[in-house]
């Protein structure tokens, strides 16, 4: 008799606890597995949010390395603005390598649009069929007499090529004098070029009327 009341006694105290479990430790399973779904959930925000900042960072990279080339090219175009800086650049290398300038002349420019694709300095007109780029290309030609000594020569020459100009060298002629001081006479024609934005351009398109104007 004691068997069964022990028995009976048994199965109510485990109904209790299985119904104590039910109750209790269920919201607490739910919690558990609701956090383990925010963790998962965490660990690919945390991943994306990684991916993103080295995207970014990338980005930056990127963007520091085109300002910087754009900043380059700016300061090695030559547009109008830029042309009696040449020449008194110029001037001061002959000067500084101890040579005489006999001719030096930058005649006013030509300017064309830039294609975006396939275009060449060196072409008088865009490639045919070529969309216009919001650029346009500025040249100028420079013309240079100088007679000095053979080192003086070398030197305006070496000068002139560490400036970093945007310039292609058209013809190169050295020859001999008959003056003893200055015995080597350098004549170079140089073209220089430059990129500057459309709106420069509209910029110049309107001081040159207003300039029209006031002489008027």
């Amino acid at each position: 008799m004691n068997n069964r009341n022990n028995r009976a006694t048994g199965a109510i105290v485990a109904s209790v606890s299985l119904l104590a479990i039910i109750i209790f430790a269920v919201p607490w399973v739910d919690e558990f597995l609701r956090l383990r779904r925010n963790a998962a959930e965490l660990k690919v925000l945390e991943l994306r949010f990684s991916e993103l900042s080295e995207r970014n960072a990338q980005l930056d990279r990127i963007e520091s390395k085109l300002t910087s080339n754009l900043n380059d090219l700016n300061s090695r175009s030559i547009d109008p603005s830029k042309t009696e800086m040449v020449r008194e650049a110029i001037v001061e290398i002959v000067r500084k390598a101890g040579g005489r300038i006999r001719r030096l002349e930058i005649p006013n420019g030509e300017r064309r649009a830039w294609a975006s694709d396939g275009d060449s300095v060196r072409s008088s007109t865009m490639p045919m069929y070529a969309e216009e780029s919001s650029f346009e290309l500025h040249t100028h030609s420079v013309e240079l007499q100088v007679d000095g000594s053979l080192k003086s020569i070398q030197r305006v020459l070496e000068q002139v090529t560490d400036q970093g100009w945007l310039m292609t060298t058209k013809e190169l002629t050295i020859t001999p004098t008959t003056v003893i001081e200055s015995p080597v006479s350098l004549d170079v024609q140089l073209t220089l070029y430059g990129l500057v934005t459309r709106q420069q351009k509209q910029q110049e398109d309107f001081a040159y009327r207003i300039g029209g104007n006031k002489t008027h």
